[in-house]
């Protein structure tokens, strides 16, 4: 026969209410401790920035499948200047700016235009790059779009949540007896291949985006003398990340006075946009 101890047989006596509530905020302020531990020790040792790679040359994949771009060069140069490693965070744009609310990555650079509606709800650096929304057609039309209105009865091609999307749904809101077909796309790669189909009539797209596809030979694209708004274009911050923000606003400003901006630019795009870009912004 086994005989148990007295003290093993007895219950451990209960916890009163006060010393309940006790252990359990201890355990929560420590479980909330390590937690913070392991996101901070992330974001404290990289820059993570959102961004949807189908807009060449500022952001695609390459033949390997590797993201490259005008903005993947300056991020990283951005981030090694912020003594952080570069983290891309890949996303569809019609939802890059959720993701900057609920802080998936640290900004979001990804050909963002800045306007005055986004300025309302976001942080923006001052504008790196010149950019407004162009008009690409085919060569046998484009020179006969002289005027916005010429578009009446086109089928349009857009990448959906883009501000070519947002000046093309304001145009005919604005416009009912010139009104076309307004057709939106995940990328604005898919918007411009249609284009080269004859699926679309014209694609109004960033002139950062369209330059590349109209001066590939190839694709026998051309602009139209109409266009839409000057769009300047810039990082973007949570409105709470101001000392990020301020931060990178500031490199920006240094890459630009040492030339470092300026080689990304004519790497990519064989010209300088990035030099004496205006601050205003539309709508």
């Amino acid at each position: 026969m086994v005989f148990l101890a007295k003290s093993t047989l007895m219950k451990t006596p209960a916890l009163s209410l006060p010393a309940k509530l006790t252990a359990l905020v201890s355990a929560l302020v420590l479980a909330l401790g390590l937690a913070g531990c392991g996101g901070g020790g992330d974001s404290q040792n990289t820059f993570r920035i959102g961004l949807e790679a189908s807009y060449p040359p500022m952001e695609f994949k390459d033949a390997s499948g590797k993201t490259v771009g005008f903005d993947i060069d300056m991020a990283r140069e951005v981030a090694k200047r912020l003594g952080k490693d570069l983290k891309i965070v890949e996303i569809e744009f019609d939802g890059i700016w959720e993701g900057l609310n609920t802080e998936r990555y640290d900004a979001a650079i990804s050909a963002c235009s800045i306007t005055q509606a986004r300025l309302k709800n976001y942080l923006f650096t001052k504008p790196y790059i010149a950019n407004k929304q162009v008009i690409v057609a085919k060569k046998a039309i484009a020179d006969k779009i002289t005027s916005l209105d010429a578009l009446a009865g086109m089928k349009v091609g857009v990448q959906k949540g883009t501000t070519a999307d947002s000046a093309c749904r304001k145009f005919l809101d604005e416009n009912k007896s010139k009104q076309f077909t307004l057709e939106s796309y995940p990328g604005a790669t898919q918007a411009l291949d249609n284009l080269e189909l004859d699926r679309l009539q014209v694609v109004v797209v960033d002139l950062v985006v369209g330059s590349y596809y109209v001066n590939d030979a190839k694709r026998g694209f051309a602009y139209a003398p109409a266009s839409f708004a000057y769009e300047p274009i810039g990082a973007a911050f949570k409105k709470t990340n101001t000392e990020l923000h301020a931060k990178v606003d500031k490199i920006l400003a240094d890459m630009r006075a040492d030339g470092t901006l300026q080689a990304i630019s004519k790497k990519w795009f064989n010209e300088d946009i990035v030099s004496n870009v205006k601050q205003e912004y539309p709508e």
